[in-house]
């Protein structure tokens, strides 16, 4: 196992819902541990203030996994990864350590340069300050008795529980040529949709009432409707496949999707219809 730790920080919009947003999604990984978050300025041009947290876990993942990890999450959370270095962030992940490797190459560097900047080196001393520095050989509590700064505190707000984050689309209705039998298809027959998806993430409108930071079921309703009323299928499991892929590929949320599609065949005895529900992942 492989000691992690992670330099968390946003100046943007409510940069402290952001960094419970980060944190939130890493403890879904990993059994982790935060620092308190803190306050500080601008470093290397003229922006707002940052809010700064660091948080560490233990990890079996390659140090790619971990960077992959952190540029999905940044990008989740609205960061342009076109961005210069020094300029405001939505968003920024930082791998400050990974173990005790060294590194540094025209991409990356460990332990990061940002290790000793106060608003980092605080969280590393409250996490661990027995942690040793491979380039500097000293402790975190002798880089942090080396400075001499007060950062103020910042309280992060609490992050609605993502297991119970989801949207439900009921009873959307659609008309097809669908069965398997030419008789069958040869007249338009109504299906029932239900669309539930379980963010990873809570959207952003649970904080911020804007319809642009959810999943906009309008626009996903005239979508299903532009692609498949009229369509010809034969079996309701493929309808809810192409349902599934046609959601997922125009839909940004990640989470869990599942498509149920149920058609009212007119076979005696069936009084309420065959349904069939196809679940997949959406990253």
């Amino acid at each position: 196992m492989t000691r992690v730790f992670l330099g968390i920080g946003s100046n943007t919009g409510d940069a402290a819902l952001q960094l419970a947003r980060a944190i939130e999604l890493l403890a879904r990984r990993f059994n982790l541990q935060h620092s308190r978050a803190v306050r500080s300025a601008a470093e290397g041009f003229d922006g707002a203030p940052f809010v700064n947290v660091v948080v560490c876990f233990d990890t079996d993942l390659t140090l790619k996994d971990i960077v992959g990890l952190a540029r999905c999450i940044e990008i989740e959370l609205g960061k342009d990864l076109t961005q210069a270095r020094f300029a405001d962030k939505a968003i920024d992940l930082d791998v400050l350590y990974f173990g005790d490797l060294t590194l540094c190459n025209d991409r990356f560097e460990l332990p990061a340069r940002d290790v000793l900047h106060p608003y980092y080196l605080c969280g590393l001393y409250e996490l661990q300050p027995d942690w040793i520095d491979p380039r500097h050989s000293k402790t975190v509590a002798e880089l942090w008795a080396e400075r001499d700064c007060d950062l103020a505190p910042v309280a992060l707000p609490s992050v609605p529980d993502l297991r119970e984050t989801r949207m439900v689309i009921d009873d959307f209705r659609l008309s097809l040529h669908l069965g398997v039998t030419e008789e069958e298809r040869a007249q338009l027959q109504e299906v029932s949709l239900t669309i539930a998806i379980r963010f990873e993430m809570a959207p952003g409108a649970t904080h911020s009432d804007c319809v642009n930071e959810t999943l906009n079921y309008s626009t996903l309703a005239r979508m299903l409707t532009s692609e498949f009323t009229g369509a010809t299928v034969r079996t309701i499991e493929h309808l809810a496949g192409q349902c599934t892929d046609a959601i997922a590929r125009t839909t940004h949320a990640r989470g869990t999707l599942t498509v149920g599609v149920r058609k009212f065949p007119q076979t005696p005895g069936i009084a309420g219809g065959a349904s069939f529900e196809l679940t997949t992942d959406m990253y």
